[in-house]
């Protein structure tokens, strides 16, 4: 597990897995290619605690998972914002860790995921 300290952010998801969104990330993976999202960083724990929907990722169904919400800042108000979240396995204590792996915009939630969520 990440210390506290590596990580900017931590929610719970709708099945109480803990998604955490790591420094590293932010800044190798996101706000390096996509320095527009820089100052929204707080705003995309509502992805994964109140999405609209999630699906299974097309690459890796086994254990990446999508959070879709709809973009809220200005310009990109016909766009959502996507969360990919790779989980680990469950820890000795069953706890399921899952971590973001990038976030960015999209025009529209793909249909040729797997859709776990809303049913």
């Amino acid at each position: 597990m990440l210390d506290f300290h590596d990580v900017i952010w931590t929610a719970t998801d709708r099945w109480g897995r803990l998604v955490q969104l790591t420094h590293e990330c932010w800044e190798q993976h996101i706000i390096d290619k996509r320095p527009h999202l820089e100052p929204h960083a707080a705003r995309f724990t509502a992805v994964v605690t109140d999405p609209v929907r999630i699906q299974c990722d097309a690459d890796y169904p086994s254990f990446r998972h999508n959070y879709y919400r709809p973009a809220v800042f200005r310009g990109q108000e016909r766009k959502y914002v996507k969360v990919v979240v790779e989980f680990e396995e469950p820890d000795e204590l069953g706890l399921i860790i899952g971590t973001v792996v990038t976030i960015h915009l999209v025009d529209a939630i793909p249909i040729q995921e797997e859709r776990l969520w809303p049913p």
